[in-house]
């Protein structure tokens, strides 16, 4: 039980030192304004979403209902961790099919 409990701090801390230390992107689109891209962006988001959180009920019905037993905590945030990298994939994904590219700023 220990040992879940310090890979799970480990694994917490190395997903924030990767996002504290990666450069700053957004959407561009070459043709369109910026009225387009929140529009753009929530419907990526949206239909991304509605995907994983499909399959995520199929698949691990565990994440779904917390709490339930057996409550295993890590394999329900490693599955939470992967629905979310799959969103960020199917999110890039679309933005793309849509003629938008990721450009680094400066921030």
């Amino acid at each position: 039980m220990k040992k879940r409990a310090e890979i799970a701090a480990i694994t917490a801390a190395l997903t924030l030192l990767v996002t504290a230390c990666a450069p700053s992107a957004r959407w561009e689109h070459p043709a369109l304004d910026e009225r387009y891209w929140s529009y753009d962006v929530n419907a990526c988001e949206g239909k991304a979403w509605s995907e994983v959180e499909r399959d995520v009920a199929y698949r691990h019905p565990i994440i779904s209902a917390p709490g339930s037993w057996p409550d295993r905590s890590l394999t329900r945030d490693m599955a939470r961790y992967d629905a979310q990298k799959r969103v960020q994939g199917l999110f890039s994904a679309c933005m793309k099919s849509r003629g938008y590219r990721l450009v680094e700023t400066s921030e």
